[in-house]
């Protein structure tokens, strides 16, 4: 039972492997021949005079910003690769979770505009793997789409957030303003 298991697992990461080309997992690295590091959110000490250290990016355009941890550039193909360390394990998932995921696209859009330049993939590096993420049209689109509805839920006050224990465990919201962490706690007293 244990062996049919096991293979109807493999079966179903190859499909879906092969389906998100655009998405691979590999071995935790921050090495890519060819790009030397521009801009880091960390703390160390650094050449000031090579490296951006810890400057917010914006983009003005769409109203977003952020610091990456690491933003490197190939200057021969003209390319910057955003990098974001995360302090959790991913474990056995074929892909990142999900809030990180729209981190490193956001990081996208926002280096287009700063820096004028598209980056054709960026990395989420957990302890134990990383991703490594193309920069497409779809997972763009998925990140307008995302922030035209928060933006929705900000302005109306309406929405349905996709709450539980697991995706709202850390949130800043937990046990204050979120409807779904007072109506948790509630069913928790009752019981």
């Amino acid at each position: 039972m244990f062996l049919v298991i096991f293979i109807v697992c493999a079966v179903i990461a190859a499909l879906w492997q092969s389906t998100h080309k655009d998405i691979r997992k590999k071995p935790p690295s921050l090495n890519k021949p060819g790009y030397i590091m521009i801009y880091t959110d960390q703390k160390g000490n650094f050449d000031k005079e090579k490296i951006v250290v810890s400057e917010m990016l914006v983009s003005k355009k769409h109203d977003i910003r952020g610091k990456p941890d690491y933003i490197f550039m190939n200057k021969r193909k003209n390319d910057l690769m955003p990098v974001e360390l995360k302090s959790g394990k991913i474990g056995q998932r074929a892909f990142p979770h999900k809030g990180d995921f729209m981190q490193l696209i956001a990081y996208f859009v926002i280096l287009e505009e700063v820096f004028g330049l598209e980056p054709k993939e960026g990395r989420i590096i957990y302890k134990d793997y990383m991703f490594i993420v193309n920069n497409i049209k779809s997972h763009r689109d998925e990140f307008f789409n995302i922030l035209s509805d928060m933006r929705s839920m900000l302005k109306t006050g309406e929405g349905k957030a996709n709450a539980s224990f697991v995706s709202c465990r850390h949130c800043i919201c937990n046990g204050t303003v979120c409807e779904f962490c007072k109506n948790t706690e509630r069913a928790k007293e009752k019981v």
